[in-house]
């Protein structure tokens, strides 16, 4: 009576699958321009990677119309995106300082349980 001996299909199409999955996820990647880095940061950017869904004359054309709603001080402090009309609050600061100066004791316990570190 022969042994017949056990192939070893089962291990080839394991690696086999392993290293392709290996291959398409550095593909992946490499289409993206922040890579995951074994660094204390995780990640690394790559400017050469990155690809606009614009060109170079809609950015600008973005830009010139920006600065000509005077939000030239916003765009040098970074803000960008320029803010919504709905981003903006509708009461004053002192209002807001009012409000805070008038909170009852409970308001100022629940709020202090909110923010506590």
């Amino acid at each position: 009576m022969q042994k017949t001996q056990k192939t070893r299909h089962p291990a080839l199409a394991v690696l086999a699958t392993a290293a392709v999955f290996a291959l398409s996820t550095n593909t992946a990647q490499a289409a993206e321009y922040i890579h995951q880095t074994n660094t204390e940061k995780g990640y690394v950017t790559v400017p050469e990677h990155f690809k606009s869904t614009k060109t170079r004359e809609q950015v600008q054309a973005e830009a010139a119309e920006y600065f000509k709603g005077g939000n030239a001080d916003d765009m040098r402090r970074g803000i960008w995106p320029p803010r919504t009309k709905e981003q903006t609050s509708g009461i004053t600061r002192q209002q807001v300082m009012d409000a805070y100066r008038n909170q009852t004791p409970e308001e100022r316990k629940a709020r202090a349980e909110l923010y506590r570190n």
